[in-house]
């Protein structure tokens, strides 16, 4: 879980501004090189971390033997609404993999 806000005071004449960000997010593993995450996002007031909006989504991402990996999303995680798709996206590893 994650609070922070923020406040902020014009130099000069001018009006007071502050914004909050929530976030709480939750993974669970789902056998030895997979999980599950989900975050919900909600950022108001304005000025400071980002525009305003409540914000849903989710991956699962999966690491095979051969180190290719496998990922579905739903949502996109910065983003001042919830986006309703869903990515598939496959990474194919090239070499021995040695470094990971």
């Amino acid at each position: 879980a994650e609070y922070a806000t923020t406040y902020e005071q014009p130099v000069g004449p001018g009006v007071a501004d502050g914004q909050q960000l929530r976030r709480l997010s939750i993974s669970r593993g789902i056998g030895m090189d997979s999980s599950f995450g989900v975050q919900l996002r909600d950022v108001s007031g304005t000025g400071g971390f980002a525009a305003p909006g409540l914000n849903l989504a989710a991956i699962v991402p999966i690491r095979f033997s051969n180190l290719n990996e496998l990922y579905l999303t739903y949502g996109s995680p910065a983003s001042t609404a919830t986006l309703d798709r869903f990515l598939l996206k496959y990474v194919f590893n090239i070499g021995s993999g040695s470094g990971v």
